[in-house]
């Protein structure tokens, strides 16, 4: 296990952003700056949730200088393009270790099966950071002529979408088993065992609301009633970012 805690120091700097004059400090955006060559030097040493963390906190540093207005990115216009070059190495680092969104482990046939707790964590929490990078896409120019459309590149529309909120607030394996086998019985779509295929995506959701915003246009009905079903079951457990996610999925 590292020693470095990407994400202890995140809250930190953090807790400086929220301060009346802290984001206006060139120390506080040194200080990220200095946080972000460390993340991308020091790589190649993370162990798995190491290199997660420090996904989630460049991530998080995104969001600030998003949030600081035009007047900050003018003044250092370098930063950006450093967080988003550090975050797609690290990503590729995790794509690697965890490929796509979805966790699956193996039965004693090597057959996929439910995955452990601590890989559906981790899995889960790479999603979460994922879709939020591609919504900080979806407002903001984010390629600053950084390669971002390669063939092999993931797009927004091959995200799964968020797990329930009672798998995700799940506080201990124990509850969290229950609730996985809960969604088993009941046929979730969420449930990320098997077929990863058959988990709903972000492009599901697009798909989805394009189809009612035509038939609403028409008046004929186009919607696919599987796939309607399948996207109201997930919308009726989703948390508060899945409801983000959702909304996002209105942005025809």
């Amino acid at each position: 296990m590292s020693s470095y805690k990407p994400i202890s120091i995140c809250q930190a700097i953090t807790r400086n952003f929220a301060s009346p004059k802290g984001h206006k400090d060139s120390s506080f955006w040194n200080s990220i700056a200095a946080e972000q060559e460390i993340i991308y030097t020091q790589r190649s040493s993370f162990d798995k949730w190491t290199s997660l963390s420090s996904a989630q906190a460049l991530t998080i540093y995104l969001l600030m200088l998003a949030s600081s207005g035009e007047t900050v990115l003018s003044r250092y216009p370098n930063i950006p393009i450093t967080l988003l070059y550090t975050l797609g190495s690290i990503f590729g680092d995790l794509n690697k270790i965890q490929p796509e969104f979805s966790a699956t482990g193996k039965d004693e046939d090597g057959r996929a099966d439910q995955p452990t707790w601590e890989d559906w964590i981790f899995a889960e929490s790479k999603l979460r950071t994922a879709a939020t990078y591609f919504i900080i896409a979806l407002c903001f120019d984010v390629q600053f002529g950084i390669p971002c459309d390669r063939p092999d590149d993931y797009k927004f529309e091959d995200v799964d979408l968020p797990a329930s909120k009672l798998l995700w607030e799940a506080t201990d394996e124990a509850a969290w088993q229950k609730e996985m086998d809960l969604t088993e019985e009941i046929g979730g779509e969420e449930i990320i065992t098997g077929d990863s295929k058959e988990k709903l995506k972000y492009g599901d959701l697009v798909r989805y609301n394009k189809q009612l915003c035509d038939q609403e246009k028409t008046g004929i009905l186009e919607a696919d009633s599987r796939l309607a079903s399948r996207i109201e079951m997930w919308q009726r457990g989703a948390d508060e970012f899945g409801i983000l996610v959702a909304l996002c999925g209105t942005m025809l």
